[in-house]
């Protein structure tokens, strides 16, 4: 996937074009070689015969003029030929010529590709070996050669192996780019209100979008499509007629996201949009994975979120143990019934301790608790334990994980929240690090009150956020 860099004009977001293509099967069409949507810049080559001026990448296209073709420099093994399709495609199949003089052809080439131009696979045969294409026996047929399996990629490279007189050759690649969409990545949500959109603006040719639809999303994994009231499929909205106009579409019901896709349904010759959001900041709920620390707050990145968990509690490994499991801490859910929090308790261990893991290294600057406050259910032996007995709760960050007896010495300390004025009862607390931290795991230490009769204490974490 690949995201836009974003700017915020008044209630204008601002975006330049990127867009992801998925697989789509049965497709056969001409990638851009022949017509020239793919530009002489976006075919390159390990080498170049520049000695002959018939000779250049952008003579590599399928029935060019005859004697004009890519030629390689060296007449050696492995030299190859790249095009790059400025989105990613789907490739089923290659059409190759030779030079078009009599003389010179490739006999036999392999193909790779890739979607940076810096991880690169070969296409495999049917028994998992790197596939040789038999090509042209003369310089001027036309040989269609079908891949095993599709490939999705932006980058083809043609290494020749074998060839005729000299490695030169013209080609086209044939496949398709449907089901492609363009992507904004607005950070924390914001409340989109509106979509306008333009079509290619270079003026050389006539490219736009004239349907699109729109979806969006919280995670960037589950998504939604837009839909008006009481309407089951999703909204087509009309797109532009030209280059030059733009076109604007207030929505009927504006949502809040993080991310939005716009999904081209047709459009003429060739998919090309410019386009920008209309909205603003969010006001209210911050939506699934982001935090307020206070009511003022913007809406940011909740670190933890359904992130992995760990407790140095032997209980929670077992099979059928679902008591205050510890992933309910980075759920999403802040309600703060029992049933909804994790459970930490010192009944095998001297100070329990819960940590998430951030999945890499992360800067952090603090944590938000939501706890337990126990209405309700402060019957139950949990609320005596913890308002009686728990003393304090620490915050560590740290590059170790599963570290039992987590402390200063073995990780950066955050703050702590002790119950002096019952500070630690409260339904909600933000725990501020002195300084700007580093670190991939969390951890969160539970102290019980010393000298008490009662040695039983409880720490009840009902969503752990960080940020």
């Amino acid at each position: 996937m690949r995201l836009t860099r974003i700017l915020w004009q008044g209630a204008v977001l601002l975006l330049t074009l990127a867009v992801t293509s998925h697989t789509v099967h049965g497709c056969s069409e001409p990638l851009g070689l022949m017509t020239g949507e793919v530009e002489d810049w976006q075919v390159a080559a390990s080498s170049t015969l520049t000695s002959d001026p018939k000779c250049n990448t952008k003579y590599a296209r399928l029935h060019g003029p005859k004697g004009k073709a890519w030629c390689a420099g060296y007449k050696r093994e492995a030299e190859w030929l790249l095009i790059d399709l400025g989105v990613e495609a789907t490739i089923s199949s290659v059409m190759i010529q030779g030079r078009g003089d009599g003389k010179q052809w490739v006999t036999k080439f392999v193909l790779s590709y890739s979607d940076d131009a810096y991880t690169w696979k070969f296409t495999n045969d049917i028994y998992g070996k790197k596939k040789i294409f038999s090509a042209n026996t003369d310089s001027h047929s036309l040989r269609h050669l079908y891949l095993d399996e599709p490939i999705t990629a932006r980058f083809i490279r043609i290494h020749v192996m074998e060839w005729h007189g000299h490695p030169s050759l013209r080609i086209e690649l044939i496949g398709c780019q449907g089901n492609q969409w363009l992507q904004f990545d607005f950070g924390p949500p914001r409340k989109v209100t509106g979509i306008l959109t333009l079509g290619r603006g270079d003026g050389r040719r006539k490219r736009f979008v004239t349907q699109y639809s729109l979806s969006y999303s919280n995670n960037s994994v589950v998504w939604h499509f837009y839909k008006d009231d009481n309407h089951l499929d999703p909204k087509v909205f009309a797109g532009n007629m030209d280059t030059a106009t733009e076109r604007r579409h207030y929505l009927n019901q504006p949502f809040v996201a993080s991310y939005i896709r716009l999904h081209p349904v047709d459009w003429r010759k060739q998919i090309a949009m410019r386009a920008g959001v209309l909205g603003c900041p969010n006001r209210g709920l911050c939506g699934p994975g982001y935090i307020r620390v206070n009511e003022g707050s913007p809406c940011m990145e909740n670190l933890a979120y359904q992130r992995p968990t760990w407790v140095n509690d032997k209980r929670q490994s077992w099979k059928d143990w679902t008591y205050g499991n510890s992933k309910l801490a980075v759920d999403g859910d802040e309600s703060n019934h029992l049933n909804k929090c994790a459970i930490l308790d010192n009944y095998y261990v001297d100070n329990p301790v819960w940590m998430v893991d951030l999945g890499r290294r992360r800067k952090m600057n603090g944590v938000v608790l939501a706890l337990w406050d126990g209405k309700g259910e402060d019957n139950s032996t949990q609320y005596r334990d913890y308002v009686l007995n728990l003393d304090k709760l620490s915050v560590y960050v740290s590059n170790k994980q599963h570290q039992v007896n987590v402390d200063a010495r073995s990780s950066h300390k955050c703050d702590y929240v002790s119950r002096e004025n019952g500070a630690l009862f409260r339904p909600r607390l933000h725990v501020a690090c002195p300084r700007e931290l580093r670190g991939r795991y969390v951890y969160i230490k539970a102290y019980g009150v010393p000298n008490r009769w009662r040695k039983l204490f409880t720490a009840i974490l009902c969503e752990v956020m960080v940020y």
